[in-house]
């Protein structure tokens, strides 16, 4: 089985947080503090014949917070970043999230999100959100954290991606080992 880092990342009030709380415990919540989370585990997901274990990891995208997001990055496989498809301010800053993980993330497979399609306005078309994967050579899915519409996908999706990725491999966990006492006791 292979345990992989998820980071979530986006503005803030975009649904990041909905959508890992729909995927990791099939929940929706009405409001969610923004807060950053500490890491949560879903069961693992079947792709490809591999078991998947997704470690997620979900960020703030408040302005004030920004800068603690990049301890977020490190050695995370799946990057999901996500935009209200009712909110063009938040598919622009789409950008800025791909330039901020490029930075701090190494071959991760990156999807972008366009969620809350349950709502009726729409201020960015789907056509807009798949020429702007296209540009960042990444993929497009849209989603409802509410009604739960295509998030087991969102996963699925970005699940092949990596493992496709030739460099695919585990989350490296350092193994502690108990140290042999020497006889002779010195300070170098």
């Amino acid at each position: 089985m292979k345990e992989s880092k998820c980071v979530m990342l986006g503005d803030s009030s975009v649904g990041k947080s909905s959508v890992m709380y729909r995927f990791v415990r099939n929940i929706f919540y009405d409001t969610i503090p923004c807060i950053p989370e500490g890491i949560f585990y879903r069961d693992p997901l079947k792709i490809n014949n591999e078991s998947i274990k997704f470690q997620m990891w979900d960020t703030v995208g408040q302005e004030r917070f920004r800068s603690l997001n990049k301890y977020y990055y490190k050695n995370a496989q799946f990057v999901v970043i996500v935009f209200d498809v009712n909110d063009q301010k938040s598919f622009d800053n789409v950008r800025y999230w791909f330039q901020q993980q490029q930075q701090f993330t190494l071959n991760s497979a990156v999807i972008i999100v366009g969620n809350k399609i349950d709502l009726l306005t729409r201020e960015v078309t789907i056509k807009q959100g798949e020429d702007l994967a296209n540009e960042l050579e990444c993929q497009y899915i849209k989603c409802s954290a509410k009604t739960g519409q295509n998030i087991i996908e969102i996963f699925e999706k970005i699940g092949r991606i990596w493992l496709s990725k030739p460099q695919c491999k585990e989350i490296e966990t350092p193994i502690l080992q108990k140290q042999e006492e020497s006889s002779q006791k010195s300070c170098f």
